[in-house]
């Protein structure tokens, strides 16, 4: 008897929560907050014991899009504590202290690639392509021609 072998392939919207176009993080740990409809279908697809043919999958483009969006954030949260710190300075006997670098990149990498073994998640890789990876950095980096001032998102679709 042959089984046919089922796919759900999640997008960026599904693993993060946004407020007017930008990635909440509540705190800096790895989708802290948005992997609640994640984790839902995956106990779902256990406990029906449907993952004999129903895998989940995320394109690389996805587990990109959410690292940069995260690591935007924390950069954007650092400066503005280290503008707030400055405030405090004068003050004597108090020391606040922010580290002038910290790799919070390799710390998502690492997270990312614990998050993708944990749940047994399929990565979708680009296809082969020369030209697909540039587009791919482009939207990212929310460079032109995919990022117009007045428009939010004229991303690559």
């Amino acid at each position: 008897m042959s089984f046919e072998k089922y796919i759900i392939i999640l997008d960026t919207n599904v693993l993060g929560s946004y407020k007017s176009n930008n990635l909440i993080v509540t705190n800096f740990k790895y989708l802290s907050i948005c992997k609640n409809i994640f984790l839902s279908l995956i106990n779902f697809l256990k406990d029906s014991i449907l993952t004999q043919n129903i895998s989940v999958a995320i394109p690389k483009i996805v587990i990109e899009e959410l690292r940069f969006q995260q690591e935007r954030t924390f950069n954007s949260q650092i400066e503005g504590l280290k503008e707030n710190f400055v405030k405090f300075k004068e003050l004597s006997n108090f020391n606040l202290e922010i580290p002038d670098h910290y790799d919070y990149k390799t710390h998502l990498i690492e997270k990312t690639e614990a998050f993708i073994g944990k749940y047994a998640i399929e990565v979708i890789n680009y296809p082969p392509n020369d030209v697909l990876p540039r587009l791919i950095k482009k939207v990212l980096n929310k460079e032109k021609p995919f990022y117009k001032k007045k428009q939010k998102d004229s991303g690559f679709k």
